[in-house]
């Protein structure tokens, strides 16, 4: 496939990211992230999830984002791609 013809992030693309996780984090855990904005919404059965939107460098630095999380062991529930930016 040719690679110019793909649309969104590359392995190296610096863009921003939605990752959304069951449970709560607090708010000032945004430095644990890098400043990333986070929010916790409650669900019908008082269950809650967190969104963390972040600006990343590339898929390594959203691979670290990810690791954090599993290693404080909250289950991931989705990753969103929202936009690449210009370096």
């Amino acid at each position: 496939m040719d690679q110019s013809a793909m649309k969104g992030p590359g392995m190296s693309t610096q863009a921003i990211y939605k990752i959304t996780v069951q449970g709560k984090l607090p708010d000032n855990w945004n430095d644990w992230f890098n400043g990333s904005l986070i929010s916790t919404q409650s669900g019908m059965g008082g269950e809650s999830h967190t969104a963390i939107t972040c600006r990343v460098r590339d898929q390594a630095e959203l691979l670290g984002f990810l690791n954090r999380l599993n290693s404080i062991n909250l289950p991931l529930l989705q990753v969103s791609y929202i936009q690449s930016e210009q370096r």
